[in-house]
């Protein structure tokens, strides 16, 4: 295989796999963000979803600096929705 092909088959691969610390880096940086309500439960909803899908993914939040989003969170958003899914 050619040194083009392998690098184009490289980054299609890269491109279709799905990397779920990656995923849950690119959330903790966003939940620093404003955002609305609806986004933020997403976000948050997906975030479980990770957290629960491998155990080294709790401390990849930690590591990620999601935990003190998910406390700001909790402690100073009023909607209760938002505070039960950052819990």
């Amino acid at each position: 295989m050619s040194k083009q092909d392998r690098q184009w088959l490289e980054a299609a691969l890269k491109q279709y796999t799905f990397n779920d610390a990656d995923r849950l880096q690119e959330i903790c940086k966003d939940l620093k963000n404003q955002h609305s309500d609806e986004k933020l439960v997403n976000m948050l909803e997906e975030l479980c979803e990770l957290v629960e899908l491998h155990p080294r993914n709790n401390l990849n939040l930690c590591l990620s600096g999601g935990m003190a989003s998910t406390l700001t969170l909790i402690c100073s958003n009023p909607n209760g929705k938002i505070k039960k899914l950052a819990c």
